[in-house]
């Protein structure tokens, strides 16, 4: 899984890896022949031709890969949360600036969101609690569980009382 500026993704890693390596091949092939060609006294020579021939044949195959790479995202969603990420069981966790968000591993879909104060940079999970950390200094936890408060906010302001799972920074 991966989060840049504009979306969260699921990605093949070993596929693009694979990809990544032959296109290296291939623009290292290009740099090559470019520089030979650039090198030549008399570019529309027989070997000039052959030269640019191959340019041609070699800047299509680095397309084709960069298809094939485009093809090793799994889902993508998007969302501006290039923060933080964390997998939790089969859930998907995303921060962003003032924002946190859920999505199914399998599906990319998105199953929940929450505002926060400040940009998302922590991200745990804990004993059925998401734990978000922002620049702020504020630490939140959510849960699902039916019946508990939905979010705890650290530090507790002197109106909110204090629950038990909080625990007092030394």
């Amino acid at each position: 899984y991966m989060v840049g500026n504009e979306d969260v993704a699921a990605f093949d890693r070993v596929r693009y890896a694979s990809i990544a390596s032959e296109r290296n091949t291939v623009t290292a092939q290009l740099n090559e022949t470019k520089k030979e060609f650039e090198q030549l006294a008399d570019r529309r020579s027989d070997r000039g031709g052959a030269l640019r021939e191959r340019l041609y044949e070699l800047a299509d195959q680095i397309k084709e890969l960069d298809k094939q790479a485009e093809g090793c995202y799994l889902w993508r969603q998007p969302g501006r949360y290039p923060y933080a990420l964390i997998l939790a069981a089969d859930t998907l966790f995303a921060g962003g600036e003032g924002t946190v968000a859920a999505f199914a591993a399998d599906s990319g879909e998105k199953t929940w969101e929450a505002s926060v104060e400040g940009a998302v940079y922590g991200l745990a999970v804990a004993a059925g609690y998401l734990l978000v950390s922002t620049d702020t200094g504020a630490v939140y936890a959510f849960t699902s569980n039916p019946g508990e408060r939905e979010r705890v906010v650290w530090p507790l302001s002197a109106a909110a009382p204090s629950p038990p799972q909080a625990v007092a920074p030394d």
